[in-house]
């Protein structure tokens, strides 16, 4: 169990509403959460915390109890007291057969059999247990056990759980089953978890010789582990997965798997007074710390990767080439040519008949399935794969292209060579057509073909675009049109065209590639040029690769993480949001997965599932204030299930229905302050974007700055 991936943790605290302290319960109902905690009742409805207080029918004051009956009611233990409700409020919850005068109720945990009710007997001066059922009230104490009675867990199958000074038992259809004791001493066991199944731990604090954790399976055999006893175990679960996490009151953390205990390492911000552990249904582990609630999202797929040790040079990936099955891609890479697919797993291919391939640049399938690969940096011309063997368009078989940089194929099954020279170029460059056994040298009338070509795109009705160290060359209608640094594309020796993607209104994206500060363009169809730099939200200003998914939302890499763009806005993910390293080149998309090529990291793919999560949502924090006719509103903006940290989530806010302003991200609480506004009714509208692009409904609140004083019907004087 690796806890290193920071992307999946999220963290709640007063930001999110948790302001409860230290956490004792945790269960769900439904989709909603409820934590019972010495701060009072909590639940989360997968954004914020609400606290449940006396507004909402539960006096003030740590409960001792808080569980859920079948129903999904909750039942909860305050003052001695019992009370049920839900997000709605609770009210106080008794029995006809019950004295509430006489018992001080501790637990009160629903079974199978009814309410079964830890609590103290006032008159007789002793504890109990009592069961609630339809026919009236009874005692259930185990024999002997009226004085010495503990603790009590509600299990996950529904029955209870008793650890008293005698031993552990458990209630079920038969009455109480002795599990531990009797012993020569008396049992203290501060921790106990069973699952649905049947699979289970407890700890054993008392007596010294039982000392350890102990932990069971369905058929009730039992392992002991006394070394894990050596430090008092606070907390603990068994996953759905089969293993057994323990937190210690040393603020150590252990996973039991196959009989084997480890320490995974949790982050050390997250450590500092863990004290609680909790899976929810997703398999999502929630802890609790002195610094609030933290989430690991276990249950997340937003990133995978394929890397190798470092340093190797494979990490490097410079195109990828994926096939319509999930898994199955080429990456070309420094290291050669890398190939996966659930079949063969990874195989790598670093020399084609006896010939070093080193640095792989360019990857494309041709309209018959046959892959072609080319190296801008080791290698003229190419090599193609098809029928199960690999053939060699080089310089001694007539294809003097040089060392090709890209491949393109066109509508037309025609396959592109972009070229950087090294062969009939004569060092310089340039573009060459294979079509049907033909190869032909493409020149334009400018010459900017004539030089290191980078990319390649196909617009409508045929239209060519082509980037190039000279500038941007287009090919339409039989004519070529050429923008270059004089023309207002690029301002230096070292520009270059790096990469393209239509933007389908017949123009033409294009970036300035690695290590640039250029950003992007765009060239319309009409020939009118704008640009975009990390000040309009992009991620970076080196460019690497545009492209586009099946979606119609455009993707690009950086330097810096890759970005989306989609109704307008950017939305980015870099480091923050697990993309590790950084610096993108080549994309490319195979159904919801993004394949993220990186300079160093080998591939990175990014799931796209979590597009469909709800936006962030927004709500007021506090009154809005008018002060005259100056008004000032404050809010936050919470990601679902800690998506976008609250420091991070981007808001943007307009008045009356102007313009909206940028988008921005704060800390906690965002502000925004109107001076001299006329008197009359005004409103407020504040979006959020999630991490995905995801936009919310614009929260609407509505004002009134008052009328001036001296426009008040009292305020006139009358005149005599």
């Amino acid at each position: 169990m690796d806890f290193s991936a920071e992307w999946r943790w999220a963290d709640f605290g007063q930001e999110s509403g948790y302001r409860g302290g230290r956490a004792q319960e945790m269960f769900e109902v439904g989709d909603t959460l409820w934590v019972r905690s010495d701060g009072g009742v909590y639940w989360f409805d997968g954004f914020a915390w609400t606290w449940v207080g006396d507004g909402e029918g539960l006096p003030l004051g740590p409960p001792t109890s808080l569980a859920a009956d079948p129903s999904g009611t909750i039942v909860a233990v305050v003052g001695g007291s019992t009370f049920s409700g839900g997000t709605g409020g609770f009210s106080p919850l008794s029995h006809p057969g019950w004295e509430p005068h006489r018992y001080r109720v501790t637990r009160a945990l629903p079974s199978p059999l009814g309410l079964v009710v830890a609590a103290q007997d006032r008159e007789a001066g002793r504890r109990g247990i009592y069961l609630w059922e339809e026919g009236g009230v009874r005692e259930i104490t185990p024999p002997g056990d009226s004085l010495s009675i503990v603790r009590a867990w509600a299990s996950e199958d529904g029955w209870v759980w008793l650890n008293s000074e005698s031993g552990l038992k458990k209630l079920g259809e038969g009455g109480w089953r002795v599990v531990l004791g009797p012993s020569t001493g008396s049992y203290l066991i501060p921790a106990l978890w069973e699952t649905k199944a049947g699979r289970g731990f407890a700890f054993i604090r008392m007596p010294v010789e039982e000392r350890g954790v102990v932990s069971w399976d369905e058929t009730w055999s039992l392992t002991r582990a006394p070394k894990e006893g050596e430090n008092n175990v606070v907390s603990g679960v068994v996953t759905s997965e089969g293993q057994t996490l323990v937190v210690y009151e040393s603020e150590e953390v252990r996973v039991l798997q196959d009989g084997i205990w480890t320490s995974p390492g949790i982050p050390s911000d997250r450590v500092s007074g863990i004290h609680f552990v909790y899976e929810d249904s997703l398999g999502d582990l929630w802890f609790a710390s002195s610094r609030g609630l933290h989430l690991f999202r276990r249950s997340l797929r937003r990133w995978s990767a394929l890397q190798f040790p470092f340093p190797d040079s494979r990490n490097r990936v410079n195109d990828v080439l994926a096939f319509p099955v999930e898994g199955h891609f080429w990456l070309a890479t420094d290291g050669g040519l890398v190939q996966h697919s659930s079949v063969i797993g990874v195989e790598t291919i670093s020399r084609i008949g006896g010939e070093e391939l080193g640095a792989i640049t360019g990857l494309a399938r041709d309209s018959t399935g046959g892959i072609w690969v080319s190296s801008g940096a080791t290698f003229e011309g190419a090599f193609r794969w098809a029928n199960g063997r690999w053939e060699r368009f080089g310089p001694a078989e007539g294809f003097d292209v040089g060392r090709v940089h890209r491949i393109v194929v066109t509508g037309d099954s025609a396959v592109w060579f972009l070229s950087l020279g090294g062969g009939a170029s004569d060092g310089s460059g340039g573009v060459y057509r294979f079509h049907h056994g033909e190869l032909e040298h493409i020149r334009d009338e400018e010459g900017g073909l004539d030089s290191r070509v980078y990319d390649m795109v196909e617009g409508p009705q045929g239209t060519l675009w082509f980037g190039s160290r000279k500038g941007v060359i287009r090919w339409s209608e039989g004519g070529w049109d050429f923008w270059g640094p004089s023309e207002g594309v690029g301002s230096s020796a070292a520009f270059r065209a790096f990469t393209l993607l239509p933007d389908g209104e017949g123009g033409v994206w294009f970036g300035f590639g690695p290590d640039s500060n250029l950003g992007m363009g765009r060239l319309a169809a009409g020939g009118t040029l704008s640009f975009l730099t990390v000040e309009d939200g992009l991620p970076g200003n080196a460019v690497n690769e545009i492209a586009r998914d099946s979606r119609g939302v455009v993707w690009l890499s950086t330097d810096w993480g890759v970005a989306r763009f989609a109704a307008g806005e950017w939305t980015t993910f870099g480091g923050a949001s697990g993309l590790s390293p950084a610096k993108a080149w080549p994309l490319a998309f195979q159904g919801n997965n993004l394949l993220i090529g990186t300079t160093g990291g080998g591939l990175q793919v990014l799931d796209r599932s979590e597009e469909n999560n709800p936006p962030p949502r927004v709500s007021l924090q506090g009154p809005i204030v008018v002060d005259g006719s100056t008004v000032r509103v404050r809010w936050r903006a919470l990601g679902y299930r800690g998506e976008v940290a609250p420091d991070q989530a981007s808001t943007r806010d307009r008045f009356d229905g102007g313009e909206w302003s940028p988008w921005g991200t704060y800390r906690e609480l965002w502000t925004s302050e109107w001076d001299d506004l006329a008197w009359g009714s005004h409103e407020i509208e504040i979006q959020a974007k999630g991490l995905f692009g995801q936009f919310s409904d614009p929260l609407v609140a509505e004002f009134e700055i008052p009328h001036p004083v001296y426009l008040e019907p009292s305020f006139l004087i009358p005149v005599l």
